[in-house]
């Protein structure tokens, strides 16, 4: 009987709230006219112009980028030799572990040394 009466109050509160503005954690009712500020569906077309000056502005991007990557990748070069210069028995040592770990054989190495 409590089940009832509380499916009951519970009903009736629905229904009393139901124009009553949210409060609390309820997430209002959508309005019909929501979507109105959003863009044209129909967008101006692009101009020759506008296209020639955005396919420029991707290419800077790009170059950019690319001029970045390769910048980092001769600092990481350049790094990786002052590494060897200062302890080429440590960098032969790494070789040596790394390619003990790829189950390179001795004679494979003894190929690689030549």
């Amino acid at each position: 009987i409590n089940t009832r009466r509380n499916a009951a109050r519970r009903l009736e509160e629905e229904v009393s709230n139901a124009g009553a503005p949210p409060h609390g954690d309820q997430v209002p009712l959508l309005e019909e006219d929501a979507n109105v500020e959003q863009a044209p569906a129909n967008p101006p077309p692009v101009t020759e112009v506008e296209m020639r000056a955005i396919l420029a502005q991707i290419a800077q991007a790009i170059t950019i980028q690319a001029q970045a990557a390769t910048f980092q990748a001769q600092a990481m070069t350049a790094q990786a030799n002052r590494e060897v210069d200062e302890d080429p028995q440590e960098f032969i040592d790494e070789v040596y572990k790394t390619l003990h770990a790829m189950g390179v054989s001795s004679s494979e190495k003894d190929e690689l040394a030549t």
